[in-house]
């Protein structure tokens, strides 16, 4: 995910990781963000 102003926080909707907050993967089974394993 990305540090940018409306990234979408944990179980927000995504279609791409860049959607998705820092420390945050877009899930394509459920099209929502998810804890990509980074810290």
């Amino acid at each position: 995910g990305v540090d940018k102003e409306g990234c979408r926080k944990l179980l927000g909707g995504c279609t791409i990781d860049d959607d998705c907050c820092p420390h945050l993967g877009c899930n394509k089974k459920y099209w929502h963000c998810g804890w990509d394993g980074t810290f």
